[in-house]
């Protein structure tokens, strides 16, 4: 909602704490606190990966399947760092990740140092989006900062992770870094609704550049879409 005018459903008779309201511009007064890199309650995170690099690279215009390509394997790199990708055989074979740490035991309920191979889906998936929450946009920019030392001046991947990181920075500084940085306090786009049923209102962007607010909106749309479809899959 761009006008604001869905504001008047906070007084809506029979609605009454059913309607959540979210401004998606920095500074707001009910700040959407996202992190758009954490692995939906629902949504495998190989499957959540992949769509990010494909929405983000279009949005961003990014053109050819190269700057997609290279967008993807480095989101990868920064996902198996923190050993989001648990079903990915690097992953598993990683001493640090490939086991439940002690840390994360209690939040899956299985005893720290089980095989993530002796995982069913339903903890595995709970994993991956607790590891998830330590893992944001500003990552993902430092990481290409790091390969971009790297890579020779006239070299071509030079100038694709630099669009790339032209696209990522309004969303890594400021108070708009603050907003959708990594953390446990960020929420997960999926239980924006308020209790079982409800209304979520998106509002603003006013002070947001016109990728960010596009970025933003498709992306928040392809997760609440997909979550919708996981959960009429399973007949939920």
């Amino acid at each position: 909602d761009f006008g604001a005018g869905w504001r008047q459903l906070l007084n809506a008779p029979g609605l009454a704490g059913h309607v959540e309201i979210r401004q998606l511009s920095p500074g707001g007064v009910r700040p959407l606190r996202w992190n758009p890199l954490q692995i939906g309650r629902n949504i495998l995170p190989e499957v959540q990966w992949r769509a990010f690099s494909d929405i983000f690279g279009t949005i961003a215009q990014l053109g050819g399947k190269r700057q997609i390509h290279e967008l993807r394997e480095i989101l990868r790199k920064v996902y198996l760092a923190a050993g989001v990708l648990v079903d990915d055989p690097e992953c598993r074979n990683d001493p640090a990740w490939g086991q439940v740490r002690p840390a994360e035991a209690a939040a899956v309920g299985v005893a720290a140092g089980t095989p993530l191979a002796a995982l069913d889906r339903p903890t595995r998936q709970a994993l991956a989006a607790a590891r998830s929450r330590q893992v944001g946009l500003a990552d993902l920019y430092r990481r290409i900062e790091a390969e971009l030392l790297t890579i020779p001046p006239k070299d071509i991947r030079r100038s694709i992770l630099e669009g790339i990181n032209f696209r990522l920075k309004p969303l890594v500084q400021g108070d708009a870094g603050l907003q959708y940085r990594a953390g446990a306090d960020a929420i997960d786009i999926n239980d924006i609704v308020p209790g079982e049923w409800g209304v979520a209102v998106l509002e603003g962007g006013a002070f947001l550049d016109d990728f960010s607010k596009a970025f933003l909106l498709g992306w928040a749309a392809w997760q609440l879409y997909t979550d919708a479809v996981v959960l009429r899959a399973r007949g939920g």
